[in-house]
């Protein structure tokens, strides 16, 4: 899985720091700072945001949890059923 992992993920990530250094002139800055696979336990710079919800549900982040629970429930299916 760590090799299916690296195969489709790093040349996805790799184009799409591409596309934010081309599109936001503060990105390098931002890249230095924040970890690329990791969250960070800390704030970066002297942002004072909090959490929206309103921005969770206009950029659909529910669908990457909706996804993660289908999986793991399929998952769990087939371990039931090839338990028997």
């Amino acid at each position: 899985m760590l090799l299916m992992f690296a195969v489709i993920y790093i040349p996805v990530i790799a184009a799409e720091e591409r596309y934010l250094r081309q599109t936001f002139p503060g990105y390098d800055d931002y890249a230095r700072h924040v970890t690329r696979m990791l969250p960070r336990l800390t704030r970066y710079g002297n942002q004072q945001a909090a959490y929206d919800s309103a921005r969770y549900w206009k950029h659909r982040e529910y669908e990457a949890s909706i996804g993660c629970a289908v999986l793991l429930a399929i998952l769990i299916a087939k371990l039931l059923i090839l338990s028997r």
